[in-house]
């Protein structure tokens, strides 16, 4: 996992460098783009807080002037994405609605598929689980009719937790969906997860050879710095746990450490 924090940190400093050219250039428009890019790495780092005052900054230096509006969903997109890992359910919610309108007043497809998405996590923590299968499944539709891949990918990967945690059937499927278009874009980070959530989908069938053997060679395909190797090492762990091979289970644990603020 040392490798994909690296290459994370790397990130951090080449859009904090960018961010840092524009401000001095007057380039507010420019400069804020370039913050919603950061708050991904950052928040993988588990430097969620910081990432929400940044967006927040970035947002308010554009009050007054004319942003392009997907500017503006793009930073509100990670704000909530951030805020509801941290822990602000009601704040990302705020976020989230004023971004579904300006999604739909501007036929933003790619903002309105996170931000349905997005919604429907909020729905499902707070136990209304039809209604997030709802958002889900037209955030789908929404991203596959428009090609954003990514989207969709996230939509299937979600109800497929949904899925698993509600007891749903469904949940291979979606699994096995949100794997193959991660792998169809060469999404790295998103395959690790996907992947762990096959993983528990197998494990939980009993089908724990299919689940070791997906596990291998996930983390045999990215290589040294795969990104998100830690939700595979997790399911391993898991696994390895279930059977009882405990050295096993404690060498996939060892590289799933990390300090971060993301609640999950």
């Amino acid at each position: 996992m040392g490798g994909a924090w690296q290459t994370r940190a790397v990130a951090v400093g080449h859009f904090e460098a960018a961010i840092a050219a524009h401000f001095g250039a007057g380039r507010l428009v420019d400069a804020a783009r370039d913050t919603a890019g950061l708050g991904g790495p950052l928040s993988n780092l588990g430097r969620g807080e910081q990432a929400i005052r940044l967006i927040r900054e970035a947002l308010a230096s554009l009050e007054g002037t004319t942003a392009p509006p997907e500017v503006v969903a793009a930073l509100q997109a990670m704000l909530w994405t951030i805020l509801i890992f941290s822990g602000y359910p009601d704040e990302a919610s705020g976020a989230i609605d004023q971004a579904l309108t300006l999604a739909q007043h501007h036929e933003l497809a790619e903002p309105l598929a996170n931000a349905l998405n997005s919604k429907a996590i909020l729905l499902a923590q707070a136990g209304r689980s039809d209604e997030a299968v709802a958002l889900l499944e037209r955030s789908v539709s929404v991203a596959r009719r428009r090609g954003i891949t990514r989207e969709e990918m996230l939509a299937e990967h979600n109800l497929a937790d949904h899925c698993m945690t509600y007891h749903l059937p469904g949940a291979e499927e979606h699994a096995t969906a949100a794997l193959a278009l991660a792998q169809r874009q060469g999404l790295r980070g998103l395959e690790g997860v996907a992947g762990g959530n096959l993983m528990y989908v197998l494990m939980m069938t009993g089908r724990s050879d299919e689940a070791r053997r997906l596990g291998a060679e996930l983390l045999q395909a990215g290589g040294d710095n795969r990104p998100r190797a830690e939700d595979i090492h997790f399911r391993l762990a898991h696994l390895e746990a279930l059977c009882g091979e405990v050295d096993a289970a404690r060498a996939h644990v060892s590289v799933c450490g990390a300090e971060s603020d993301d609640l999950q």
